[in-house]
């Protein structure tokens, strides 16, 4: 009897493991981001789909890349979230990105862009985006 006990729990706790591996990568990438290198970071930490919080102000130091292959929700708090552009840097769209409730502020050299959508097959959504210049 104690026997089938250790099984039963054993198999509960096994299942409960590849439950947690089957969670999508939003339920980790999320959390407070507030540099360049955190949000580049939380990014490449993305299998294929995610969201990333962002509640302050962030400045790209090079370009933000979202890979092919990857689908990624840039979720702002609508008031103090923002992402500058400056010079050259841009957020460079190679996959799937929806930006919600996040303000551009586009500092860009003349010729550049703010945001680039740059794959065949990328796709960039906006839902409360601001684009300041």
């Amino acid at each position: 009897m104690q026997r089938n006990l250790r099984k039963r729990i054993g198999s509960a706790l096994l299942t409960a493991v590849l439950l947690l591996g089957l969670l999508p990568a939003t339920v980790w990438a999320e959390g407070e981001i507030d540099s360049f290198a955190e949000l580049n970071a939380a990014i490449n930490a993305v299998d294929t789909e995610g969201t990333i919080s962002i509640s302050t102000s962030i400045e790209l130091t090079e370009d933000l890349v979202i890979p092919t292959g990857k689908t990624i929700i840039l979720a702002g708090n609508g008031e103090t979230a923002k992402i500058t552009t400056s010079g050259q840097h841009t957020i460079l769209v190679n996959g799937n990105l929806t930006i919600q409730n996040l303000s551009i502020a586009a500092n860009m050299d003349k010729g550049y862009a703010p945001i680039t959508v740059a794959a065949d097959e990328a796709e960039l959504y906006t839902d409360g985006m601001t684009l300041i210049n």
